[in-house]
């Protein structure tokens, strides 16, 4: 039995970092492969969005990565690529 949590990511994320190369990209698709084994990773930082989910952002390098869980359906979704200093 898979007890993994689903993974989705926005489209808008792929296609920011289709354009990363090496290291960098290596390093954000482990992390994002990870929140499938652990969606209670909080991240860098967190804050509350206007439904009152915990909102979470991941900085690796010079990017920030905005994801949150929704834990009653066992899914994390990944919405937001950006530079890390926005």
């Amino acid at each position: 039995m898979d007890v993994r949590d689903r993974v989705f990511i926005e489209q808008s994320v792929i296609e920011a970092m289709q354009s990363l190369r090496g290291g960098k990209r290596t390093q954000i698709k482990a992390f994002l492969l990870s929140l499938a084994i652990d969606p209670f990773d909080e991240g860098d930082y967190a804050e509350q969005d206007p439904h009152g989910r915990s909102v979470h952002s991941k900085v690796i390098g010079d990017y920030s990565i905005g994801f949150y869980a929704d834990h009653a359906v066992k899914e994390v979704k990944v919405f937001e690529f950006l530079p890390a200093d926005e």
